[in-house]
């Protein structure tokens, strides 16, 4: 939370919020760039008592803070690309609207066989009105039981 604040004070310091990200295109190579204070350790604290946080550094080969900021960046630039494709395509909220259907399937209790006509279902309701809810789920899989029963 404190790297997070630090990066948003960081893009608002003129007084107007600013992108930390530049990106360019050349001769078929896409470059990224995030400039802002990523201000991390990795000795003392939490970092050097807790077996995860050990692990993780292990993991990613991290020796220094310096290397662990620049992971933090290259995170932040994959989270930004991921954002920008998303408002060029589809757009952000019909994305995560997508992704919300996924969790909606396993939470309204639709089985194997239920999942992928439920799946279809919410994905047109949510095409038709924009939106999509538990309730929607709850209603659409007890018109699919119905129609799975008649049969």
């Amino acid at each position: 939370r404190a790297v997070e604040a630090g990066v948003h004070a960081y893009a608002c310091r003129s007084g107007q919020y600013q992108a930390i990200t530049r990106w360019r295109y050349s001769d078929g190579i896409l470059t990224g760039e995030l400039t802002a204070p990523i201000i991390v350790g990795t000795v003392g604290g939490v970092t050097s008592l807790h077996p995860t946080a050990k692990l993780c550094l292990r993991m990613m080969d991290v020796q220094s803070a310096n290397e662990l900021s620049r992971v933090i960046a290259a995170v932040g630039l994959v989270q930004n690309l991921g954002a920008i494709k998303a408002l060029c395509t589809d757009g952000i909220i019909q994305g995560h609207m997508k992704l919300h259907i996924d969790n909606l399937l396993l939470v309204a209790g639709a089985n194997e066989k239920e999942m992928p006509v439920l799946k279809e279902r919410l994905q047109q309701w949510l095409d038709k009105n924009k939106r999509v809810s538990l309730n929607n789920a709850h209603y659409l899989l007890a018109e699919i039981r119905q129609t799975l029963l008649a049969v």
